[in-house]
C-alpha cells in the first residue's frame, strides 16, 4: 500500500472550513494525465477536515504509483474545483519538499515557496540547530516558514516584482468586496490589496492605450475601464486588453470593428486624443505574482533559500554559542583549547553566510533586470 499526502495551509483551510462549510476531501484517480478521473474516495471514506490538522493522507492501492490523482474540498452539497493533476513521488515519506518532489501547492491556495524539509535538508544540512539552554529548544517549522516568508519579501522588494499572489482591486466596495491577509482561489468578491486608479494621459492613450501597472509579473486583467473626470464610465476596454505578463505592460487595442484612438469619440462631442491629462481616468483591477510556490522558477526559489537561511544562521548562531568565541582550560600543565568563527563582527557560521552572500550577489549580477525589469523614465519633448 501507498500513503497520498495532502498538504494545506493554515489560514487558506480555516477559511475555506468557515466561509464555504467544507468538511472533508475527495480523492480521484485516472490513467492519465488528461484522461478521465474518477472518485476513489466515498462518503464513509472522504478524507474529514479539522481545525489545526494541516496534513491529511489517505491510502491507495501500491499500482498507485502509475496513477494520477486530483483532489477537491466540499461537504455533502457542494465541492470546489478539483486540484490540477499529480502524481506519487516516491522517497522518504518523512521528508517533504520541492527538493524531494513530493510537495505541490495546495488546492485553492498559493502554497509554500520552501518548506521546512528543504531548509533543513539542504541550505542547512549538517547543523544541529539546537540552543544552548537548560530547554535544548529545537528550531522548529514555524521558525523556518516565518524565516522563509521574510525572505520572500525581502526579495520582491530587491527586484520590485510581487512573488506571492495578490489580488488587486480599485475602489472595493464596502459591505461587498472583502479583503483577505493572502490570496484564495473561488471567491470574486476577496481581495488581499487595493489599487488606485491611473491617470488618463492622451500621449500614452495615443501609444495603443498604454498602461505601464504599478505590479508584476501579471496573472490576469480582471477589469479594464476608462472613467471621465467625473468618474462616469467611458469604456470598456477589458476585452482590449493586451498584457505583456513579464514586465506588467498593458495595452488597450480593439479586437471588433470599433473605431480606436484618435478616432474614438466616446466622450461626448470631445475626443480622447484632444482631451488634458486628468488624474485617476483608468480603473484596473488584477492579480499579479505567481499563479502559486509551484510556479515559481527554480533558480528564484534557491535563492530565496540561501537568503533565508542567512537569516536563520544569524539568529541560531547565538543560541547555539552565546557570548564568547573561543574557550581555554588548563589543569596541571594540560590544556585544551576552543576557538570559532564567531566574533564581535562574524557570526558563529558566518563561513556559510558569507559563501551564500557571495552567491546570491552573483546571481542578482545575472538576473535581477531578468525578473524585474530595466527601469526607465521617458520625457516628452516639445
Amino acid at each position: 500500500m501507498i500513503t497520498l499526502k495532502i498538504f494545506t495551509q493554515p489560514e487558506d483551510l480555516y477559511l475555506l472550513m468557515k466561509t464555504k462549510g467544507y468538511t472533508h476531501i475527495r480523492i480521484y484517480q485516472g490513467d492519465t494525465q488528461t484522461g478521465t478521473f474518477a472518485e476513489i474516495t466515498t462518503s464513509v471514506t472522504r478524507i474529514a477536515l479539522q481545525i489545526g490538522v494541516l496534513n491529511y493522507s489517505f491510502v491507495v492501492d501500491v499500482e498507485a504509483e502509475t496513477k494520477w490523482f486530483k483532489y477537491s474540498f466540499g461537504n455533502d452539497t457542494i465541492e470546489s474545483i478539483i486540484s490540477p493533476p499529480f502524481r506519487i513521488q516516491l522517497g522518504d515519506p518523512s521528508k517533504v519538499g520541492y527538493s524531494f518532489n513530493n510537495y505541490q501547492s495546495p488546492l485553492g491556495s498559493f502554497g509554500k515557496v520552501l518548506t521546512p524539509d528543504d531548509m533543513r535538508y539542504n541550505y542547512l544540512w549538517g547543523l544541529d540547530l539546537v540552543s544552548n539552554n537548560a530547554a535544548y529548544d529545537n528550531w522548529d517549522d514555524t521558525q523556518s516558514d516565518y524565516a522563509v516568508a521574510a525572505g520572500v519579501r525581502d526579495f520582491e522588494k530587491i527586484l520590485n516584482i510581487d512573488i506571492l499572489r495578490r489580488k488587486w482591486k480599485t475602489k472595493p466596495v464596502t459591505g461587498k468586496d472583502r479583503k483577505a491577509a493572502v490570496w484564495m482561489d473561488g471567491d470574486p468578491l476577496i481581495y488581499t490589496d487595493e489599487e488606485f486608479p491611473y491617470d488618463f494621459d492622451p500621449d500614452t492613450w495615443l501609444n495603443f492605450g498604454f498602461v505601464q501597472l504599478r505590479h508584476s509579473p501579471i496573472i490576469e486583467v480582471t477589469r479594464f475601464e476608462l472613467v471621465g473626470p467625473t468618474e462616469s464610465s467611458i469604456l470598456d476596454l477589458r476585452e482590449w486588453a493586451r498584457v505583456e505578463k513579464d514586465f506588467g505592460q498593458l495595452h488597450a487595442f480593439p479586437r471588433n470593428q470599433m473605431l480606436y484612438g484618435p478616432f474614438l469619440g466616446a466622450y461626448g462631442t470631445v475626443l480622447l486624443w484632444q482631451m488634458k491629462r486628468y488624474p485617476q481616468g483608468l480603473e484596473i483591477d488584477y492579480e499579479s505574482g505567481f499563479e502559486n510556490s509551484d510556479a515559481v522558477p527554480a533558480d528564484l526559489r534557491d535563492v530565496i533559500g540561501k537568503w533565508s537561511a542567512c537569516k536563520m544562521l544569524n539568529i541560531t548562531g547565538d543560541g547555539i554559542l552565546p557570548g564568547f568565541s573561543s574557550q581555554s582550560v588548563s589543569l596541571d600543565g594540560l590544556s585544551e583549547s576552543f576557538s570559532s568563527t564567531q566574533s564581535p563582527t562574524n557570526a558563529y557560521f558566518g563561513a556559510r553566510i558569507n559563501q551564500y552572500l557571495k552567491e546570491i550577489a552573483d546571481w542578482l549580477s545575472k538576473n535581477k533586470y531578468k525578473y524585474g525589469g530595466i527601469p526607465l523614465g521617458f520625457v516628452k519633448g516639445n
